[in-house]
C-alpha cells in the first residue's frame, strides 16, 4: 500500500467517524428533547395526581359530614315517629272514649 493510499484510507476512516459522530449527535439531541418532554409530562402527572388527592380527601370529608348528617336526620325522624305513634294512640283512645260518651 502506497502512502498515497494508505492517507486515502485514513481520511475516509475519518470522515466515516465524523459522520458517525454527526449521528450520534442528532440522536442526543433528540434523545434529550424526548427526555425534556417524559419530565414535563411527569411534572404534569404529578400535578394532577396531586389534584386528585387533594379532592378525593375533600370527598372523603364531605362524604363522612353527609354520612353524619343522615345519622342525625335518622334520629330525628325515629322521635318524630314515636310521638306520631303516641298522638295516633291518644287520638285513637280518644275516639273510642267518645263513642261510647257520644252514645
Amino acid at each position: 500500500m502506497t502512502p498515497e493510499e494508505r492517507l486515502d484510507r485514513i481520511e475516509d476512516s475519518i470522515e466515516s467517524l465524523i459522520k458517525a459522530q454527526l449521528q450520534h449527535e442528532l440522536l442526543l439531541d433528540r434523545l434529550m428533547e424526548s427526555q425534556h418532554q417524559v419530565w414535563q409530562s411527569i411534572t404534569r402527572l404529578s400535578e394532577a395526581q396531586r389534584q386528585l388527592t387533594e379532592a378525593q380527601r375533600q370527598l372523603t370529608e364531605a362524604q363522612r359530614q353527609l354520612t353524619e348528617a343522615q345519622q342525625r336526620s335518622n334520629g330525628r325522624l325515629d322521635v318524630i315517629e314515636e310521638k306520631l305513634q303516641r298522638l295516633i294512640e291518644t287520638v285513637d283512645r280518644f275516639i273510642q272514649g267518645q263513642g261510647r260518651n257520644g252514645q
